[in-house]
């Protein structure tokens, strides 16, 4: 019984929440590799419609994220990450026979939907078991763990492609298997089994960390519509670049690259400015924010 209460611990908890964190990021990361050369190289290629696919994702996960978190405080926080992981791994099941525009369109809205089931029960199980003098060092690990999985993701979805080419979007459905036992064997607490007043505190911290809420919430800033176009400039440059650059490289190489080789090339990348994120941040502070930004561009 004692050994039960100890694995069942809050601490224990918080440990298989972050590597379920892991597992949704490595997830993430090694199909959107996988579908950028399932799009452009299994396919034939058309732009618009390519793209479409590719934002259809981001779209799905953005408008659902919020409403699938206040569900699951009233319906269970277990039963939506189980939900998510089928609809994601059921998603990546079908992408080798659903392999036409239209039918992965639906299957990437579909994933969408069941990544956005995951992140609202996944924050809220962060902060019932953590006290929030302890959410500083909570979410510096589950932010370097989501870290860490981007690359263990890319070397995953690399080797899916050359491998099995089209049919190895089925090996990520093992990352949703994975979250479905660990969250099985968590033993955590359910959303409708907690009082009222610490769900209160849990939607505040999962709202501030919603990526919907902070767009909502900053556009009210006038700092933020200042920059709300250079912004958004930025960060196309920066999705855009990150999704297709693996298939530019490999393409530029005449077949002499493969998604392996693109990879050990882009992560000493990924690396570098990972670790000189916090170092320019703090010269920023100290030298001026307008020169490191013309800098920048």
């Amino acid at each position: 019984m004692r050994l039960i209460e100890t694995l069942h611990g809050k601490g224990f908890q918080n440990a298989i929440i972050i590597v379920i964190s892991f597992l949704m990021s490595a997830e993430f990361t090694s199909h959107s590799l996988f579908l950028t050369f399932f799009l452009f190289d299994g396919l034939e290629y058309i732009p618009l419609l390519a793209g479409s696919i590719i934002a259809s994702y981001f779209i799905a996960w953005l408008l659902f994220a919020s409403q699938a978190g206040s569900l699951s405080d009233k319906y269970g926080w277990k039963l939506f990450i189980i939900l998510g992981s089928i609809i994601s791994g059921v998603c990546f099941l079908l992408q080798p026979l659903w392999n036409n525009f239209i039918y992965l369109l639906i299957l990437n809205i579909a994933n969408g939907l069941g990544n956005a089931l995951l992140l609202g029960p996944v924050l809220a199980l962060i902060a019932h078991n953590t006290p929030e003098k302890n959410y500083s060092s909570i979410m510096g690990t589950y932010y370097a763990a989501k870290s860490i999985a981007s690359i263990v993701g890319l070397v995953v979805g690399s080797l899916a492609w050359d491998l099995l080419n089209i049919y190895g979007s089925p090996v990520f459905s093992l990352y949703c298997l994975l979250i479905i036992i660990l969250v099985l064997i968590s033993g955590t607490s359910e959303g409708r089994d907690v009082e009222k007043v610490v769900i209160s505190e849990i939607k505040e911290f999962r709202d501030v960390l919603n990526p919907f809420n902070a767009i909502i919430d900053g556009w009210k800033q006038q700092v933020f519509r200042k920059y709300a176009i250079a912004w958004l400039a930025f960060s196309t440059l920066v999705a855009g670049g990150g999704q297709y650059m693996p298939v530019i490289l490999v393409d530029l190489s005449n077949g002499a690259l493969d998604a392996t080789d693109v990879l050990i090339l882009l992560v000493p990348v990924i690396l570098f400015v990972t670790l000189a994120q916090p170092i320019i941040g703090y010269l920023a502070d100290k030298f001026g924010r307008i020169i490191f930004q013309y800098l920048g561009i």
